[in-house]
């Protein structure tokens, strides 16, 4: 797929966030990784990466957690993808002065990239928060890979 493991469990990760109390809320990381049905480790690294790119904020001491850094409109799909898995770059021929002048293939690619670009920015955590799950008429027959427990989360 397009976005790794990672970049689903820290999606995953940051819906449960924008979901709880409207993402004022801090939860343990071993909480969150309890409901995703991930390893706490595992989930611990990803954390890592989102509060090195200014997406979430760890506290530590006895009421260990994560929370928000930044209102749930105020971050991009890209940046989440990015802080996991790294700057999205082009993969396709080096840069050319005149974009015209190159193959068709660096043609496709570069208007690939720039509509990916624009989608991902365009896509917000209150977006994906605001429907995370398939509507109630698709939920059985649907696999949804944001599908998220939310009943019963303190």
């Amino acid at each position: 797929g397009i976005f790794s493991e990672a970049t689903e469990s820290a999606l995953r990760a940051l819906v449960l966030l924008a979901r709880k109390e409207e993402g004022r809320a801090s939860m343990p990381v071993a909480e969150i990784a309890q409901i995703l049905g991930v390893s706490g480790s595992y989930l611990a690294k990803t954390i890592r990466s989102l509060a090195k790119a200014g997406l979430v904020e760890t506290h530590p001491g006895p009421h260990r957690g994560v929370s928000l850094r930044l209102e749930p409109p105020q971050i991009s799909f890209r940046s989440i993808i990015e802080a996991v898995q790294g700057r999205i770059t082009p993969s396709f021929c080096s840069d050319v002065p005149d974009l015209n002048a190159a193959c068709s293939f660096h043609q496709a690619a570069a208007e690939i990239h720039d509509f990916l670009g624009k989608t991902l920015e365009k896509w917000t955590l209150a977006q994906l928060a605001e429907k995370s799950c398939p509507a109630s008429h698709l939920a059985g027959g649907v696999p949804c890979r944001m599908n998220l427990p939310l009943e019963g989360v303190p």
